[in-house]
């Protein structure tokens, strides 16, 4: 497949009027040079796709000032990105594949669009390469990176994965389709083994040194908790589960937030190589090439299954919290600072664990209100949600105030942009609000005014509401014609099964706190 191109009105294999000229003449032919309108590539071009290219080189030029790992004599100076002559090389090269596209579009190149695809991942591939060279030294040398090698990935990911309008052009089992999914796969099998020898090497380094026990544990449930994210996107792409994808995505999204967030001990230059793997997650799980091999999924479906096992991911972080707040209480003459109180040591721990019980508790509430009473519900997973930030603000503030404990990622993540997230959730999606709308108590009428055999209030307003007839006897089963997030739905969680298997985050019946029969 080729890319349209405006090449003028006398293409070949168009058939234009008939000319006539006396024998033996020669025709007059016009000049079509001059005849040929310019092209612009940006014609056509989706928004998105506009907004992707801009963000990409953004990110890749800023990277070049940042730090990108560790140099200098015993490897203790970061060292920039631009300061090193391959990486400047590769990421030009990286920047440059961006205008392979337009000018495709502009009829400058001549290519197929599979072809324009796979030879602009291929400019991209020396990014990936270089970068998995540098990730393994500093297992070797020093277990952190650059928050420059950080954006670099996320800006190289995003120039060498098709666009949406390439992909709107091709069918779900086109080429292009599956060579993104397998190099999806590939992206998150990679990260695990990095994850996995990352871990290995801190665990064996730590055995040597100070505080050994102590270390190793904590290393193995920072491990667990990457492994599982890991592992949960893995599962989403093989088994071709959208809720699974946008779940993983929004916890790789909250790990690049905190990333550059102001407070974040000064933006240190240097972080955890499980934080680089982490924040790749919301690019490659949110490609269009990706997104279109998935089942088309309803509106509220989608939003309740994502609320839901966002609320599980929140309470997984929060037993992650728990049992590092135990581990710190059974070796406190291991951890505690110099500068530091038994007492004022012991005070904040113990505080942690009270605060991070309540939270697990106070998410567990919120699942269960909205996997049983998803009509009723969202209310109260709301003021759920502000009782977890409020939470999360007693805790920062005890350690701020104990001075035992600085700015930590996973308590910024559960205590204010997954609360956060949750709530939009609820909120914004159209057809979570017509949900909501549809099983709102709708104001009643005085009885006296009714006729006699009329319907009830609640049949009443929704007639008006929908002009629909109600049936005023209700058998407990949703409608078989419904359609979900539309006025006469069930409940969002009465989709026909998908054949590709039952998700574990949407319940396989309908709430049973309807407030009255469905249209």
């Amino acid at each position: 497949m080729s890319y349209p191109t405006n090449t003028g009105p006398n293409d070949p294999g168009q058939s234009g009027p008939a000319q006539s000229f006396p024998p033996g003449g020669v025709p007059d032919f016009p000049d079509q040079s001059a005849a040929l309108p310019a092209v612009n590539p940006f014609v056509g071009m989706p928004v998105w796709d506009l907004i992707r290219d801009s963000v990409a080189a953004i990110l890749l030029l800023v990277s070049l000032p940042l730090a990108w790992d560790y140099s200098g004599l015993y490897f203790a100076t970061p060292a920039t990105a631009g300061g090193r002559t391959d990486v400047l090389l590769i990421t030009t090269l990286s920047l440059l594949s961006l205008s392979l596209s337009y000018l495709a579009r502009a009829g400058v190149v001549r290519a197929s669009l599979e072809a324009v695809v796979l030879i602009r991942l291929l400019a991209n591939a020396p990014y990936f390469l270089l970068l998995l060279f540098y990730l393994i030294r500093s297992l070797l040398v020093i277990p952190a990176v650059g928050i420059g090698m950080t954006l670099g990935l996320l800006g190289a990911l995003l120039a060498a994965l098709p666009r949406q309008y390439e992909v709107a052009a091709v069918e779900p089992t086109s080429q292009v389709i599956r060579l993104t999914r397998r190099i999806v796969l590939g992206y998150l099998v990679a990260s695990m083994a990095l994850v996995l020898a990352n871990y290995v090497v801190q665990a064996l380094a730590s055995l040597d040194g100070w505080q050994p026990i102590p270390t190793v544990m904590g290393f193995s449930l920072m491990a667990i908790l990457v492994i599982l994210a890991l592992v949960y996107a893995l599962r989403g792409v093989l088994r071709r589960e959208e809720i699974a994808l946008i779940i993983a995505a929004i916890y790789g999204a909250a790990v690049l937030a905190v990333l550059v967030f102001p407070l974040a001990d000064g933006n240190r230059a240097l972080i955890s190589m499980n934080f680089l793997i982490l924040a790749g997650l919301p690019v490659v799980l949110t490609t269009p090439a990706l997104r279109r091999s998935l089942p088309q999924m309803e509106g509220a479906t989608r939003w309740f299954g994502v609320a839901s096992g966002l609320l599980v991911t929140m309470m997984c972080v929060g037993g992650f919290l728990f049992f590092r707040a135990m581990v710190a209480l059974a070796f406190p003459d291991e951890l505690i600072s110099f500068d530091v109180t038994m007492a004022s040591y012991l005070f904040t721990v113990v505080s942690e664990l009270v605060i991070m019980g309540l939270i697990v508790a106070t998410l567990w509430w919120a699942w269960r209100e909205l996997r049983t009473k998803s009509a009723a519900s969202r209310w109260i997973v709301i003021v759920l949600m502000g009782v977890v930030v409020v939470l999360s603000i007693i805790a920062l503030s005890v350690a701020a105030v104990n001075e035992t404990a600085s700015y930590d990622y996973a308590s910024v993540a559960l205590g204010f942009i997954f609360p956060a997230v949750v709530i939009l959730v609820l909120l914004l999606p159209a057809s979570v609000r017509r949900y909501y709308a549809y099983y709102a108590p709708k104001p009643a009428t005085p009885a006296a005014r009714q006729w006699p055999g009329a319907s009830s209030a609640y049949e009443q307003g929704q007639h008006q509401s929908y002009g629909q007839s109600v049936s005023p006897s209700y058998s407990g089963q949703p409608t078989p014609h419904s359609t979900l997030g539309e006025p006469g739905a069930a409940a969002p969680y009465a989709a026909p099964p998908s054949p590709l298997g039952p998700s574990d985050n949407i319940p396989p019946h309908p709430p049973t706190d309807r407030t009255g029969p469905p249209a």
